[in-house]
């Protein structure tokens, strides 16, 4: 995802991090790293630069705690007590007939794709509070199979 947003966004002013330390571990509290960290420079009518910041937490559809990391993780760790108040909660979703037998998937068949991105984004909505924004974003990452015709049956 890192080379991704380096790739598609090169020319617009920003630097992309992945497994960035925002909080160092102090005697109190432990020290905390997100997943990505997007920094923008951003000018102003006024012509003053500022800098826009955005934290994205990844998940996989098979995470244990897909539906309650947006919350817990994201807006009560990072997004709290940080100068950065704006989160992505970005799912890659695998679930599809050709996942790897061979490793159990928990949400294959569970939720479909459409479904999740309306829980998820109805959670994003509930946890936008004051200067706190946070959005969902649902990636359908399944495996697609090439479907093709059976070849036709001559006669021999």
């Amino acid at each position: 995802m890192k080379r991704h947003l380096e790739r598609d966004l090169v020319d617009r002013r920003l630097v992309v991090n992945r497994e960035v330390e925002i909080r160092a571990t102090e005697r109190s509290r432990a020290g905390q790293r997100v997943d990505i960290r997007v920094d923008a420079m951003s000018r102003s009518p006024q012509g003053q630069e500022e800098r826009l910041s955005v934290i994205i937490e990844v998940k996989g559809c098979w995470n244990r705690g897909l539906w309650s990391a947006m919350r817990e993780q994201l807006v009560e760790r990072y997004l709290a007590e940080n100068s950065c108040q704006q989160g992505l909660y970005l799912v890659g979703w695998y679930a599809c007939a050709a996942w790897n037998e061979t490793m159990p998937h928990p949400m294959e068949g569970a939720v479909p794709v459409e479904r999740a991105r309306q829980l998820l984004e109805a959670q994003a909505q509930e946890l936008s509070q004051g200067a706190t924004q946070v959005r969902a974003f649902v990636l359908d990452a399944a495996f697609r199979t090439e479907q093709r015709p059976a070849p036709a049956r001559g006669r021999r």
